[in-house]
This record gives structure tokens, C-alpha cells and sequence, in this order.
């Protein structure tokens, strides 16, 4: 598992006031990592290539080192390039892995693979505890078409994507292709490509899916370094994600750097588990920050299904800049409880310009599972004025047992609500909190709690029928 990440003290708000500013479950790689990664991956593939015997260029596709000896992916061998059974094997795939072609790591054993190219053809790895790198310094981490199967006990995999072909071209996708786990324990990191002067590229446009396996994904979109607002990082996902038997899935968009906006974390779809009573029981979807604006957690779907507690975080990603536009809604698109018990945390990007997003957006709808449901939406800081918790249009709705509902508006309180849209509790004796109490938009089968009122003049109240 993944260590949490602790913020550091002196960046503990975002505003002198502020202590609810939200972190990334896990530390971003950093630019300078993510090609060192790669230029350590082509190190290894140039000495590994001096030992390589020569031969026709058309006569080869894939060619790799196998401890040390070359092989070549031809009709001889059935376009396979295979490790040595019952020792650990260390493959180096020097460029890309055609389609066409493929490596198989064996049963048992351990086996570091690393490829310094796009994955155009088939991975399968069935090592007790194989370690894969994927790191082109052009173009995409797994191609169309390219697939990773990973069958093993314990599977280690990273892509990381290259930079693009040409300058002012976006950066290329992490996966396009196919990553599935089988069955043991697997961790998966996928990371899109920067764009130095366009946009990011997506994390995940194909599919990652965890199986049977006690699966941790990471996804990444990658980040922007334009010089204009209409620039942004890249998309977390927007193909489809389905966790292992247990595990984690965290998804974040790509950052803004220089004037660009952030990346949404996620436009498709995002499953806990392939069935229900099993998946991944801490999902984290996040919107990428930036000078040129925030943006949104969610405009796609996210559905847990474990019959054990579960909690889906989404927030939206943070402006930046003083100018930057108010950022999208954390939630515009749809989140799911599951069988278990579930808590689903919303909170709006902040701003240091005028307005903070709002939590759920227009057109938003969050649900409650079928266990007891614990959800809260927070609208995101501003300086002018906070956002709305639970915007116009936009829907929360309870299970069939006794859940509770907290919806707070962002900081300050202008013009901003709790609720301009519709709760509904659900079946069960529902408990709603909301803040400020001043507009309460539709609420049904919730009791309302009203917070404690301000001495000094905040807001409160107690609405009719309360």
C-alpha cells in the first residue's frame, strides 16, 4: 500500500482563515522525476543494447535483452520474447514494444522489465513478484491496441508517458490501450505526459482493471506549462477504471503551471470493484489546480460496490491566480454508494480570485448506497464569496437506512447557500445539517439540525418546520 501524504505545517491553509484545505492522497511526481525515470530507462536500454548482435532491421521487431543476451521477437519464436524460467530475469526492451509482439515474463521467480517505448503489443507478466516500468521519452505509455496483463502473485507496474512528438503539441495519454490484473496483489501507477506549452495529456483514455486482486491504481493526467488560460492539464480519466477484489483508485488531473487551468480528475467511469460485495474501498478523484483556473473532481461516473465501509472523496481542483475564473463544480456528473456502508466527501475547488466553486454542481447527483450513508458537501473559499454546497439543479439523495447530511457554503457567505437544490433522505430517519440555514432549496425525509448561532452575527436561524 501506498504511504498517506502528511501536508507540511507551514502549508497548512490556503487561506489565513482556512484549515479544511484538501491534499492529494499521494504525492505527485514531480517533472524532474518523471523524465529522470525515463532517462534512467534509456541508460539501461543503451547498455544493454551494446551487447546486442547486429542484424537486418527488417529481419527483427521487438528486440530486448534477456539477462544480458539479445532476443528478437520473430516467426521462429511465435513474435515472443520470453524470460528464463526458474531464475530472476531482468528484460530491457531498448525502443517500443511493436504490435504484434510479445513479453512474457515466467511463472515464479522475479523479473524486472522495463521498456523505453510506447506498448503497442502484449505484456504478460506471471512472475511471483515482477516489477514493469514503462517509460517512453516520446509519445504514449501503453499505445491502441497495447495491452498489460498481469497474472502474477505481485505485480509492480508504472507507466509514465513521453513528451510529445513535436513542441506545442498536447501530452501523450499514460494508457490507450488495455491494463488488467488477474488475481494476487497489484500496484499501478499510470501517468500522463506534459504539455510544455499545450495541454496535458489524459491519465487513462483505455481501461485499467484490478480482477480478483488486491489492487492500489493511481492515476495522473499530465501537466500544462502553456502560457494561456485555455491551456490545461490533462484529464485523470476519462476511459474506464474498475478496481481489484479490495484495494484503493486514485485519480487526479493534471496541474496548471505558468497560466494554464488544471485538468478535470475524471470524464468517464470509475468502479470500485468488478462485482458487487467486493472493490476498493477508498476512492479519490481530484480536480488539477492552476493559475489559469481550477476545475472539476468529477464530470463522469463513480459507483462503489464493496459490501465493506467505503469512502469516495472528490474535490475540485483550485485556481490560482486572481484573475482565474470561478472553478467548476466539484460534482457535475453522478457518485454511487455501494452495498456498505458509505461516506462520500464533496468539497468545492478554492479560488484567489472572486468566487469558490461549488460542491454539487447544476445537473450533479449524488447517492447514497444501500448501508448507512455519511454525506457531506463543502463549497470551496473564495475572496469575494464562497460557492454553493449544493447548487441549483442539482440533486442528493439517501439510501434506505438512517444516513446524515451535512452541506456547508464556502467562505464567505455573500450570496452563496447550502442548498439551492433538492435532498432527499431517502427510507430510514434522515439527520440534515446545513450551512447557513438562510436558504434551504427542496429538502424531504431529512430532519433539520440548525448550527449553533454566532454571537458575533453569523448566520443562522431556524427554518419553518424545523
Amino acid at each position: 500500500m501506498k504511504p498517506l501524504v502528511t501536508p507540511p505545517p507551514e502549508a497548512a491553509a490556503f487561506f489565513p482563515d482556512r484549515s479544511r484545505r484538501r491534499w492529494r492522497r499521494h504525492p505527485r511526481r514531480p517533472a524532474a522525476r518523471r523524465r529522470g525515470a525515463r532517462l534512467a530507462a534509456l541508460a539501461a536500454g543503451a547498455l544493454a543494447a551494446g551487447v546486442m548482435t547486429a542484424a537486418p532491421a527488417e529481419a527483427l521487431g521487438t528486440v530486448c535483452t534477456v539477462n544480458g543476451e539479445a532476443q528478437a521477437a520473430s516467426e521462429e519464436n511465435d513474435h515472443t520474447i520470453s524470460g528464463i524460467p526458474g531464475v530472476d530475469n531482468t528484460i530491457v526492451c531498448n525502443c517500443s514494444l511493436a504490435a504484434g509482439d510479445t513479453v512474457v515474463t515466467p511463472v515464479g521467480g522475479t523479473t524486472t522489465l522495463t521498456i523505453v517505448g510506447p506498448v503497442a503489443g502484449t505484456i504478460t507478466s506471471q512472475g511471483a513478484s515482477d516489477t514493469i516500468e514503462v517509460a517512453p521519452l516520446i509519445g504514449e505509455g501503453v499505445a491502441p491496441g497495447g495491452v498489460i496483463n498481469l497474472m502474477g502473485e505481485a505485480s509492480d507496474l508504472t507507466v509514465t508517458a513521453g513528451d510529445p512528438e513535436a513542441p506545442g503539441q498536447p501530452g501523450p495519454v499514460g494508457n490507450a490501450g488495455t491494463i488488467s490484473v488477474q488475481e494476487g496483489t497489484a500496484d499501478i501507477t499510470v501517468l500522463g505526459g506534459h504539455g510544455d506549452t499545450a495541454d496535458g495529456g489524459a491519465g487513462n483514455t483505455g481501461s485499467i482493471t484490478g480482477g480478483a486482486a488486491d489492487a492500489d491504481i493511481d492515476v495522473e493526467g499530465g501537466d500544462s506549462y502553456g502560457d494561456d488560460p485555455s491551456d490545461s492539464g490533462g484529464v485523470g480519466n476519462s476511459g474506464s477504471i474498475t478496481g481489484g477484489n479490495a484495494g484503493s483508485i486514485a485519480v487526479d488531473g493534471g496541474d496548471g503551471e505558468g497560466q494554464a487551468a488544471g485538468g478535470a480528475g475524471n470524464t468517464g467511469t470509475v468502479t470500485a470493484g468488478p462485482g458487487p460485495g467486493v472493490g476498493a474501498t477508498e476512492i479519490t478523484v481530484t480536480g488539477g489546480d492552476g493559475p489559469g483556473g481550477g476545475s472539476a473532481g468529477n464530470e463522469g461516473t463513480i459507483t462503489a460496490t464493496s459490501d465493506a465501509p467505503t469512502t469516495i472523496t472528490v474535490d475540485g481542483g483550485d485556481a490560482l491566480g486572481a484573475d482565474a475564473p470561478t472553478p467548476p463544480p466539484a460534482n457535475s456528473g453522478l457518485i454511487e454508494g455501494g452495498p456498505g456502508d458509505t461516506t462520500i466527501l464533496v468539497t468545492g475547488g478554492d479560488s484567489a480570485g472572486d468566487t469558490g466553486g461549488d460542491g454539487n454542481g447544476s445537473g450533479g447527483e449524488i447517492t447514497g448506497g444501500e448501508g448507512q450513508n455519511t454525506i457531506e458537501i463543502t463549497g470551496g473559499d473564495g475572496t469575494v464569496t464562497g460557492g454553493t454546497a449544493n447548487a441549483a439543479d442539482a440533486t442528493v439523495t439517501g439510501g434506505p437506512l438512517d444516513d446524515a447530511i451535512t452541506l456547508v457554503a464556502g467562505l464567505p457567505v455573500v450570496d452563496n447557500a447550502s442548498n439551492e437544490g433538492t435532498v432527499d433522505g431517502g427510507g430510514g430517519v434522515n439527520s440534515c445539517v446545513f450551512t447557513p440555514t438562510a436558504s434551504l432549496g427542496t429538502v424531504i425525509n431529512c430532519g433539520i439540525t440548525c448550527p449553533p448561532v454566532d454571537p458575533a452575527g453569523a448566520e443562522g436561524g431556524t427554518p419553518d418546520g424545523a
